[in-house]
């Protein structure tokens, strides 16, 4: 069973951030780290995988992260995400003692649900929904393992984004709809500004 570290880098921006990102982050952890990107960088020690991609924001990666992570089970972390303790290994004993998937839920719920999307994915979206009142995700720091239920989801995860390719957190809900998982919910501390295990810097990579 193979435990490793994914960031995704695309552009000057996206790599300065996810060297920063790499680097606090060998401060708290001796996993395996893979940088998924367009071509090898002279960062020694990662496991480079070179991908072309041109889409929104990289999202095109991101969802097809089963396939191009090299590990059983993965932590992917978005590259202007800062680990602030070792405690971030706490996702991958929630792996371990079965369940599928590991995240923390987004800052936007209730009337702010779906804030960040357009607005003809937005509309789209809740044509689809059962549930009245879904949890938006956030999926820049999330644990999976590559299990079958868990690759199923990717591939309705792909085809859902695939149908706007923009952001992928309203794909990702209409994905877990088609195909539940077993999911752990974390606070907010683990994916957040000036979170305690993670500090999310948002937008920063893309700034």
């Amino acid at each position: 069973m193979t435990k490793g570290i994914c960031y995704i880098a695309y552009g000057n921006t996206s790599l300065r951030e996810a060297r920063r990102a790499i680097e606090g982050l060998k401060q708290h952890v001796k996993l395996k780290i893979a940088l998924i990107c367009e071509k090898p960088t002279l960062m020694k020690g990662i496991y480079h995988i070179p991908y072309e991609d041109s889409t929104f924001g990289a999202r095109g990666v991101k969802v097809s992260l089963d396939n191009l992570s090299p590990f059983d089970q993965t932590l992917y972390l978005d590259a202007d995400t800062r680990v602030m303790s070792p405690a971030i290994l706490y996702g991958f004993e929630v792996l371990d003692a079965g369940w599928d998937l590991v995240i923390a839920p987004s800052a936007n719920q209730g009337h702010n649900l779906f804030a960040h999307i357009d607005p003809k994915e937005r509309e789209y979206t809740w044509t689809q929904l059962t549930n009245p009142f879904p949890l938006q995700l956030q999926a820049g720091v999330m644990w999976f393992s590559k299990c079958d239920r868990v690759l199923e989801f990717f591939d309705a995860w792909r085809v859902e984004w695939n149908m706007f390719k923009q952001h992928d957190q309203a794909a990702m809900v209409r994905a877990l709809q088609q195909h539940p998982l077993r999911i752990w919910i974390l606070g907010q501390d683990w994916n957040s500004r000036r979170g305690a295990i993670v500090d999310h810097y948002f937008g920063r990579a893309t700034a």
